[in-house]
């Protein structure tokens, strides 16, 4: 019976909606919303997470709106949180909607927490998105992130929803065993989980071996000798082999049916299952058991197939790996006496021995000894490293041949290389934009394949062959296997995040791999990115009567407390003069103009023109020109006024990076547009940029203009990245495409950025370039493959190319279609593999 809606009691109201991560959360939604009986209409936006309904209060109330989205599996605000005297009803015109804006108050920010389990069962792409969709689908979590490679699901949800088991037990229940790896195991389970299941097909695989063996033996035999008792033997091999090999396909495909879904195991299964039977039906009808080793065989190529992924998969997770390795399991600690402890019971503070020849354990700093130590694996740099008193060591680096002591200052979780793995583990755990192709084919495929191969066998049957139909049919459930897909993306991704990881290229998320892929166009500050960032003192131009100690001890008091290059400088230029400096206080910067502070009772400026303008001090023409001459010559004058009057100035040199002129000249062969944007005045940077031939130049900008000029670069098309290392560049670094900060930079530049670059080498940012494109080619190649393969083989596999009696006799024979899905998916990992020498070419 139709529902006739009041216009005089309709209103329209905003329900804000936890929970909603896809499209098909917003259908589940609006679908709830519309069913409720006097409700209009219901839109519901995904990105502002709440659903706009309009409904007639005499029949429904607010409270039934809400229960709709609770049923639903979603949070919404409680009726009782509704603003206490906004109204529930809108008399209007019969052609007029009122909006009640005010019935629901914004929903409270709420803290998600990341989780990350280890899921057995995923064997394919559709399995990936099973796990997704079972997650996402939960009220309260906002994103899941399945990984196929590394066999864990990625989680971020509010934890007053569930908690870390329940959100386990909800995994396994729809089908897939989860269970969570304390974070101190992680990345130690992550280092033998390649291993561990390449030993597990192996093992299935040489009893697989071990019985086709004889099935192929006893089927060419009696092709020429028919032998009756051998005829049941094939029949025990056969179905020895559907249970040693099988029963893993069997037992997945019968999870997922529980869960009234499919994915590669209902294919094998299926598939094994027809070949299985048509053998059985010929040994029972005819006594002839020659179809049995097609069953046989199917089973043991695909067996083979898993082993050989499950080994390539290994090789791609060897550079995380190996940096596991880089840390011993024990350490020398003094305690009542020198003993060796494992390195998780260590804490900070305590005191370690490093002996020659072993590996550091845990960043510290040396109390005694000197030696050299070989810090490849953070700078690169082959040549070991003088370490004596004071000096940091950092965990997995190796020492020499002399005996440290030293403090822990950071312990097992904490260390630089714990930071580096933790990093890694994080970008691959995370999913690239790319990856949405794939999802999108995924959801429709397994389904799609079993429709085909319904249709195959109808067809043949009708055509008068249903045997022929059951082999066709048999071709595509077992060609089809969607393996390929679910690796093309992540294989790529866990063999570039590790190989960048080993070359000191810190990727933070997969998308930024992505980006990075697409740059066209690179923005660099100066200071301490093309610079040196070790500025010396070079000249000091005083006015006549101003002593140079007062001055200078002065100026070191004011700069003692800046974050600038500069700072550092002066402050170890003033020391032989005096000791201590005196206090400075009231220091304030002005961002690309200077700082002013006060030092003895007394108002010290420092900085360039911009300041001196904000003060009203003028610049007396002389000194003008002396200016003039220093910045065109490269240098840096640094202008100093006490009390708004003009004392002199200094010249400081920021001599440009020795690898800047090789890093850009490689950057430009590899097309990108190059930018300067630089707070320094702008005959300084000139001079820079005509060092480093970089044509685009801007100057004096203020961390707020190079943000401006980010996104002004962005709104004309250009993909932009930003390389910096200073805080006045994390706006610039957060605003651009892709933010890329160099290791020994500020930490907030460090956090801001999408790329961490691990050694003061300006080579490693055309690197990441180079490696990111390689990896885009890759990825793109591998879903090609895997797309390309099924849309021409499926076709062949059905028996589109094969007629009865006719001369078109091409037909693909079912253990010929488990030896191409195995071949696509190890080709598939085996490209991924050679993304390494993609990326140095």
């Amino acid at each position: 019976m139709a529902y006739l809606y009041n216009e005089m009691t309709m209103t329209e109201t905003s329900i804000d909606i936890q929970g909603m991560t896809c499209d098909h959360c917003v259908g589940l939604v609006e679908q709830a919303l519309r069913q409720v009986a006097g409700v209009n209409s219901a839109v519901v936006n995904l990105q502002d997470h709440n659903a706009v309904v309009t409904y007639d209060t005499e029949t429904t109330s607010s409270e039934q709106l809400f229960e709709a989205v609770r049923m639903a599996g979603f949070r919404a605000v409680s009726p009782g949180q509704i603003a206490e005297g906004t109204s529930q009803q809108v008399l209007c015109e019969p052609s007029a909607v009122g909006r009640d804006s005010a019935v629901v108050p914004q929903a409270p920010v709420v803290e998600l927490q990341r989780i990350v389990l280890d899921v057995a069962g995923m064997h394919c792409a559709s399995c990936t998105s099973r796990v997704e969709q079972a997650m996402t689908c939960l009220p309260g979590v906002e994103r899941a992130h399945a990984n196929l490679v590394m066999e864990q699901a990625t989680i971020d949800f509010d934890p007053s929803c569930f908690t870390e088991e329940e959100l386990a037990a909800r995994l396994t229940a729809a089908g897939y065993r989860a269970s969570l790896v304390p974070s101190e195991q992680a990345a130690s389970e992550l280092a033998v989980r390649p291993e561990r299941a390449a030993a597990i097909w192996r093992q299935r695989l040489l009893w697989g071996f071990a019985l086709a063996a004889p099935l192929v033996a006893i089927h060419l035999l009696l092709l020429s000798v028919p032998r009756p008792a051998l005829e049941w033997l094939q029949l025990v091999l056969a179905s020895s082999l559907q249970v040693v090999l099988g029963g893993v396909f069997y037992g997945g495909a019968w999870r997922r049916l529980r869960q009234w879904s499919t994915n590669m195991d209902t294919l094998i299964a299926l598939g094994a299952t027809a070949a299985y039977g048509r053998g059985l039906f010929h040994l029972l009808t005819a006594g002839e058991a020659t179809m049995f080793l097609e069953a046989g065989m199917i089973l043991t190529i695909v067996t083979l197939g898993k082993y050989l992924e499950a080994r390539s998969k290994g090789r791609a997770s060897r550079a995380i790996r190996k940096m596991l390795e880089l840390t011993p399991p024990t350490v020398m600690v003094q305690r009542d006496e020198l003993e060796a402890v494992s390195v998780e019971d260590v804490s900070k503070g305590e005191t370690i021995m490093i002996r020659p020849g072993e590996k550091v354990a845990l960043d510290g700093e040396v109390l005694s000894g000197v030696s050299a130590l070989d810090e490849s694996w953070l700078t690169g740099e082959s040549l070991p490293v003088e370490k004596s008193t004071g000096d940091l060591v950092l965990a997995g680096t190796l020492n020499g041949a002399g005996t440290l002591t030293a403090r822990v200052t950071k312990v097992a979780q904490e260390t630089s290389l714990s930071h580096v793995i933790a990093r890694v583990r994080q970008v691959q755990e995370s999913q690239a934009n790319v990856q949405r192709l794939a999802d999108r084919v995924i959801r429709i495929f397994v389904p799609a394949v079993l429709v085909i191969a319904l249709i195959t066998v109808t067809v043949w049957t009708l055509l008068g062959s249903w045997e022929l139909g059951i082999q066709c049919m048999t071709a595509v459930l077992v060609i089809a296997c969607p393996c390929a897909l679910g690796l093309a993306t992540p294989t790529a991704i866990l063999v570039a995040s590790g190989y960048g990881a080993q070359r000191g290229i810190l990727v933070k998320e997969a998308q930024a791999l992505e980006t990075a892929g697409q740059l066209n166009t690179l923005v660099f500050d100066k200071t301490g990115t093309l610079t040196q960032g070790q500025v010396t003192v070079r000249e000091i131009i005083l006015m006549e009567g101003v002593e140079r100690g007062p001055f200078l001890t002065a100026l070191a008091a004011a700069e003692v407390s800046s974050s600038h290059p500069f700072a550092a400088s002066i402050v170890a230029a003033a020391e032989p003069l005096t000791t201590p400096l005196p206090r400075a206080s009231n220091l304030t910067t002005f961002p690309a103009e200077g700082i002013i502070a006060e030092v003895d009772g007394r108002r010290l400026a420092a900085g360039n023109e911009k300041l001196l303008q904000r003060l009203a001090v003028s610049l007396p023409s002389e000194f003008q020109e002396k200016v003039t001459e220093a910045r065109h010559q490269g240098h840096i004058p640094l202008l100093v006024a006490v009390d708004n009057l003009f004392q002199g100035f200094v010249v400081v040199s920021d001599p440009v990076k020795p690898t800047a002129k090789a890093a850009i000249s490689e950057l430009k062969s590899l097309r990108l547009n190059l930018w300067i944007i630089s707070g320094d005045h702008h005959a300084v940077v000139e001079s820079v940029a005509g060092q480093l031939g970089i044509q685009q130049v801007l100057a004096e900008m203020t961390p707020e203009a190079k943000q401006a000029e980010i996104e002004r670069l962005q709104a004309a098309g250009l993909v932009v990245g930003m390389v910096g290392d200073g805080i006045n560049d994390a706006p610039a670094l957060a605003a651009a495409d892709l933010g890329i900060a160099l290791k020994k930079g500020t930490d907030i530049a460090v956090e801001a950025a999408d790329v961490v670059l691990m050694r003061d080498d300006l080579n490693l940012v055309a690197e990441t370039v180079r490696l990111a494109r390689a990896t885009m080619r890759t990825i793109y190649q591998n879903l090609g493959w895997a797309l390309v393969y099924n849309s021409l083989l499926l076709p062949a596999a059905a028996g589109l190319f094969f007629s009865l009696g006719g001369e078109t006799q091409f037909l693909v024979p079912p253990m010929v279609a488990a030896a191409a899905m195995a071949l696509s998916s190890v080709s598939v990992v085996g490209n991924s593999l050679l993304l390494k020498q993609r990326a140095i070419r």
